[in-house]
């Protein structure tokens, strides 16, 4: 059941993956890979039914993904897989070029660089900051201000990071692991050790970076990614040093902790 709910927190923008890539797909050529993307009149691949805006969403991403073939989509699922393949997940037989979807989104954009004309990303203070606050709104405008910064960079290209890690609309956060032991390695991440204030951060979060301030509400601004593993709680520490961590860890959660601690927080913001 823990394993079914970061399933869900991790995968479900994956149907926004496949939007964003159609949304690149219409747009300009592209900054990861030479050539014309899809849907551009001319490019030689604007007839597929994924390219007709005149379509339900739903409709075509499943075109497109029907096209993708299933040998190349486990790298597709691969977060920075872009990088780490060296531009291996375009699909040049369909003109859709790389979309990296490995972005943090924590407490700012992240971006390496500020603009040519010296406008830099906001970094705000740390999650246990923003739940410190109490203040449900607060939390939101900042996430808004985090969210347009993100598709501003964007927009500008790899510029903005020196072409390292890329700018995608994916964003890797809010960090909705409870602060339950100061000794846990990403705590500074986190936000609270109570489930229901950090269901009204993760919430807040998640609609000021998805929603923003509601100027198109055909589009998302940016799309979330909930973080981590439920129940995560190793991240270093003297468990690093008895050779644990978050991928190897064999940890037993009861039922109910994991009904009345772990999943609040997700369960609203998913919501």
């Amino acid at each position: 059941a823990a394993y079914a709910m970061d399933v869900l927190s991790t995968f479900a923008p994956m149907a926004l993956r496949a939007v964003s890539i159609l949304a690149l797909a219409a747009a300009e050529p592209s900054y990861y890979d030479a050539g014309v993307s899809a849907c551009v009149p001319g490019s030689g691949h604007d007839h597929y039914p994924f390219c007709d805006t005149s379509l339900p969403i739903d409709n075509r991403v499943r075109d497109l993904i029907s096209r993708i073939d299933d040998a190349v989509k486990p790298n597709l699922l691969t977060a920075r897989g872009h990088l780490m393949n060296q531009g291996r997940q375009a699909l040049p037989e369909l003109g859709v070029p790389s979309y990296y979807w490995g972005t943090n989104c924590i407490h700012s954009s992240m971006s390496a660089n500020c603009t040519r004309d010296g406008r830099c990303s906001t970094s705000w203070p740390s999650g246990p900051s923003w739940a410190a606050t109490f203040d449900r709104e607060l939390m939101r405008k900042m996430a808004v201000v985090v969210g347009q910064e993100q598709r501003a960079f964007f927009n500008l290209g790899n510029y903005t990071d020196n072409g390292q890690n890329g700018m995608g609309l994916d964003c890797w956060g809010p960090v909705l692991n409870i602060n339950r032991d100061p000794r846990w390695g990403r705590h500074g991440e986190g936000g609270t050790e109570d489930p229901y204030l950090m269901g009204e951060l993760g919430t807040a979060w998640t609609r000021g970076l998805q929603e923003g301030d509601g100027q198109d509400p055909r589009f998302l601004q940016v799309a979330v990614t909930i973080k981590h593993f439920d129940a995560n709680n190793i991240e270093g520490g003297a468990k690093a040093d008895e050779g644990l961590s978050r991928h190897t860890a064999d940890v037993n959660i009861s039922k109910y902790l994991l009904a009345d601690y772990y999943w609040p927080a997700f369960r609203a913001s998913i919501k």
